[in-house]
C-alpha cells in the first residue's frame, strides 16, 4: 500500500488555550475523516514539565485558563493502530520540540498530508513571533546586532579615555548575556503560562533599555562631533 510521511518544524509562535483547542478540534476532525471499520484510534494530549507528563483527555476538558508554569513541551498527537495515519503536533520551549509529523497510507497520500499540514501551519502563524531569531541559525546575528547597537555608545566611552581592550571585554560581555537572557525570556512557542506572561514585560523593558541605549550613543555622538567639534 502506498503511503506519505512527513516532518517539519513548526514556526514560533504563541500558544494559546484556544489555539491549542482549535488544532485539536481539526486533528479530531481528520481522524474521523480517515476513519475505517477497522479502526482503532489513539489520541492523547500530554504536558511535559520538569517533574514528569500530564496526560489529559482533551483540551476541551481542560478546567484552566493557562497552562503550568512548568511546562515544557505540549503534544496532541492522534494514531489509527490499524491504518497507520498518525498526525503528532509539538510545541515546546526549544525549536526541536516545536515539530509536526503526519503519515497517511492511501490512495493520495501525500496530497492528504500537505493540506493537513498547510491547514496546521495556518492556524499556528495567525499567531506566530520572532523568537525564532533567537534560536540557529539566526542566533548569531542576534549577537552582532546586539553589538552593533553598543557601538556609538562603546565609541563615546573610547573618547572618554577608557582603553580599546577593556570596552571590547565589556562589549562582548554584555552582548552574551543579554542574549542569553532573552533568549531564556523568549522561548521558541510561548506556551500561555502566567510565568510567561510576566516575562513578557520584562522583554519589553529590556528592549526599550537596549533602543535607549543606542540613541543616547548616536545623539551623544553627534554633539561631540558636530556641535563641540571634537
Amino acid at each position: 500500500m502506498s503511503g506519505y510521511s512527513l516532518e517539519k518544524n513548526i514556526k514560533s509562535a504563541f500558544i494559546s488555550i484556544s489555539l491549542l483547542k482549535e488544532i485539536e478540534r481539526y486533528i479530531q476532525e481528520q481522524g474521523e475523516n480517515q476513519r475505517t471499520e477497522k479502526s482503532v484510534f489513539d489520541y492523547s494530549v500530554t504536558i511535559y514539565d520538569k517533574f514528569g507528563e500530564e496526560r489529559i483527555g482533551s483540551f476541551k476538558e481542560y478546567s484552566r485558563s493557562t497552562l503550568p508554569n512548568e511546562t515544557k513541551v505540549v503534544t496532541i498527537s492522534l494514531q489509527d493502530y490499524m491504518s497507520g495515519f498518525v498526525i503528532k503536533v509539538s510545541f515546546g520551549k526549544s525549536d526541536l520540540n516545536s515539530k509536526l509529523s503526519i503519515s497517511i497510507k492511501g490512495n493520495s497520500a501525500k496530497e492528504k498530508a500537505l493540506v493537513i499540514a498547510n491547514t496546521i501551519e495556518t492556524y499556528v502563524n495567525e499567531h506566530k513571533n520572532l523568537n525564532f531569531i533567537f534560536y540557529s541559525p539566526y542566533d548569531i546575528i542576534m549577537m552582532i546586532l546586539f553589538g552593533i547597537s553598543l557601538g556609538p555608545t562603546i565609541s563615546l566611552l573610547t573618547k572618554k579615555g577608557i582603553s580599546t581592550f577593556s570596552l571590547s571585554c565589556i562589549l562582548i560581555s554584555v552582548v552574551i548575556l543579554m542574549y542569553f537572557y532573552l533568549k531564556l525570556l523568549n522561548p521558541y512557542s510561548v506556551l500561555e503560562t502566567n510565568k510567561n506572561r510576566e516575562n513578557e514585560a520584562t522583554v519589553n523593558w529590556i528592549l526599550n533599555a537596549l533602543a535607549g541605549v543606542f540613541i543616547f550613543g548616536l545623539l551623544a555622538a553627534f554633539i561631540r562631533k558636530y556641535i563641540f567639534g571634537f
